[in-house]
């Protein structure tokens, strides 16, 4: 992983995030680009820095807010563990993989933003359904993107200095029953 171009991309990221996802918010949800670089970086990178790169996400993200210093880090960089624990069971190039583990990985982090929400800032509380709309409505709308952002960054995988998966099915092979002799 090449930690530089990672670094650029972390702050194109969460630029972007913080200055044009507002744009197409819909109905109080929006996309979070950053969740998925996390867990593209996550899918791709070996195993330190898949969750030093969710880690430092989460840093920058803390950065560009006026939020307490560490929610951000703590949901990114579990946010990178997760996925880095999934990505052997999945055909990661896979979009609908993709889109599931994103939904999966983003409903849980706006879950935990909710939780976080109502016991720092009570005052805020919503309802349950306001809820409900925040954790599915975030985790849908983030996943909706993930296929197209994974797609983009997998096309220039080799410059970010990860690696790319190959399927190929060359390399299963049939298991036989083991015979008595």
């Amino acid at each position: 992983m090449r930690w530089s171009v990672f670094l650029g991309i972390a702050v194109v990221t969460v630029t972007l995030q913080t200055t044009v996802a507002h744009y197409i918010e819909l109905a109080g949800v929006r996309p979070d680009w950053v969740l998925i670089v996390v867990l593209f970086y996550a899918f791709h990178a070996t195993y330190p820095a898949a969750v030093i790169g969710g880690t430092v996400m989460g840093f920058i993200a803390n950065l560009m807010t006026s939020e307490r210093l560490g929610p951000f880090i703590a949901a990114y960089g579990g946010a990178a563990f997760l996925a880095y624990i999934v990505r052997d069971y999945l055909f990661i190039r896979h979009g609908k993989a993709q889109f599931i583990v994103a939904l999966v990985i983003a409903g849980l982090v706006e879950f935990g933003w909710v939780v976080y929400r109502s016991v720092c800032y009570p005052q805020a509380a919503v309802g349950v359904g306001k809820v409900m709309w925040l954790v599915l409505g975030q985790a849908t709308y983030t996943a909706a993107f993930a296929p197209l952002i994974h797609g983009l960054l997998l096309k220039v995988s080799g410059r970010l200095g990860l690696r790319t998966p190959r399927y190929g099915f060359k390399g299963i092979v049939s298991v036989a029953p083991v015979s008595n002799r």
